[in-house]
């Protein structure tokens, strides 16, 4: 089982860097079809709610980033956090 960072998710979410956003993707990829399995922790997830609602950087609205976050949690359902599913929508 591999973390799950922050710029992973952050990558993946806002392609801003389109190699990279790839190379998540790919990464998804390998986790949808149980080739690996990744973990991470609420902190991470609390830094990328951060940075997508940073006024200074993408300054989304709360209920865009859980949006983007829950679609994310459903593509990859074997990304395992429970701040996926309970904790980003209550903040």
């Amino acid at each position: 089982m591999k973390f799950l960072d922050a710029n992973v998710i952050l990558r993946y979410l806002t392609c801003d860097d389109p190699k990279k956003a790839e190379n998540c993707y790919e990464l998804f990829q390998k986790v949808k079809k149980s080739k690996i399995k990744l973990i991470t922790c609420e902190a991470v997830i609390a830094e990328v709610v951060y940075v997508l609602s940073s006024h200074s950087l993408y300054n989304l609205p709360r209920d865009e980033i859980c949006s983007m976050l829950q679609t994310s949690k459903r593509e990859s359902p074997r990304i395992n956090s429970g701040a996926f599913s309970h904790k980003v929508c209550n903040i």
